[in-house]
């Protein structure tokens, strides 16, 4: 399922057009497609290999599932503030119609078994200038067309800014640094962070507050738990927050002076004691471990649950989740996510 949502990707011959251009040095932002929900296809494709269809139903499922995907509005997501909470995509419905899509062809239900091909195809719905078919096939059943990008965030905000906190991370922690001492904090991002909502600092609701690169480090600084209390109203709406949030500066490529700027992170430092201002970078805590092993992945899910799921249940969920493959019906985890 991941391969082939990832080639379908590949093939989109995404436009320019739909590039956001920077205002300092005119850089474009490219993201990787302008929309997630070409995803459906990957999905698809998983459960039509665990049903067992034959190829046609599965063109079928295919053409079933163009016709459900959402349109691409991720630019749109990224440049409007306040942020919409349905976000780029909504993600539940698309991985129903995955299994729709897929449970409509076993049953006869037909498609359009040509989505792909013609002028008209599913890449000129997308809004994307053409179609590639060569880059979707190339290497198929040779090599694993997996992004490099593919990971578990640690904290609940964007991939883009989950590098630049675990060293933020580490050197709070190693030299002990409170947040009132700290006199300025200096963050180097890709161009991502030139887009609306990661330039914010307006938080109004739980997805601002996964998109604003200084409310995220404002929030780190206090060692607010990792979870769900980073997206809560308290927590945005906290004045020590919103003061901090002042101290946070942003660089980019496209930043005036960006190519003097050496750091990924740099955290300035009042000393009281010494009265020396100190600086503090990547270097003074290389290396940092930025993988999740299964462990923190437990972890994750149990601090999420906690709220909701007693401990016996989380128990039980988490043990469901890592045996999956012997599970010989999903009600029976779905069932372990009831609260009543």
């Amino acid at each position: 399922a991941h391969e082939i949502a990832q080639r379908v990707c590949a093939g989109l011959i995404i436009p320019s057009r739909l590039s956001e251009k920077t205002s300092d040095k005119a850089l474009p932002v490219w993201l990787p497609i302008h929309g997630y929900g070409v995803n459906v296809f990957g999905g698809i494709a998983g459960v039509a290999k665990i049903l067992g269809l034959e190829i046609e139903k599965i063109e079928h499922a295919f053409g079933i599932g163009g016709a459900m995907c959402p349109v691409p509005t991720l630019m749109q997501f990224a440049e409007t503030v306040p942020a919409a909470m349905s976000k780029f995509t909504p993600s539940g419905w698309v991985s129903q119609a995955e299994v729709t899509a897929a449970l409509f062809a076993e049953m006869g239900y037909a498609g359009d078994r040509n989505v792909f091909d013609g002028a008209f195809a599913f890449w000129k719905s997308f809004a994307a200038d053409g179609w590639d078919p060569e880059s979707v096939v190339s290497g198929i059943g040779h090599f694993w067309s997996f992004s490099e990008g593919i990971g578990y965030k640690r904290y609940p905000c964007c991939g883009a800014m989950q590098g630049a906190l675990d060293i933020f991370c580490a050197i709070i922690e190693r030299f002990e640094i409170r947040p009132e001492d700290i006199k300025a904090v200096h963050i180097g991002l890709n161009l991502l962070a030139e887009l609306s909502l990661w330039k914010n600092r307006n938080i109004k609701n739980h997805v601002d507050a996964q998109f604003s690169t200084a409310y995220v480090f404002a929030v780190a600084a206090h060692r607010v738990e990792i979870g769900h209390q980073w997206q809560a109203e308290e927590t945005y709406n906290a004045p020590e927050i919103e003061a901090f949030m002042k101290k946070v500066n942003i660089f980019t490529p496209a930043s005036p002076y960006a190519d003097q700027k050496r750091s990924i992170v740099e955290v300035l430092v009042w000393d009281k004691d010494t009265k020396v201002e100190r600086r503090y970078t990547e270097k003074d805590v290389r290396p940092v471990q930025s993988v999740m092993m299964d462990q923190d992945l437990y972890s994750k899910f149990e601090k999420n649950a906690a709220q909701t799921l007693t401990p016996r249940m989380i128990e039980l969920a988490l043990r469901t989740i890592i045996s999956l493959e012997t599970l010989d019906d999903v009600t029976d985890l779905m069932t372990l996510f009831s609260p009543s």
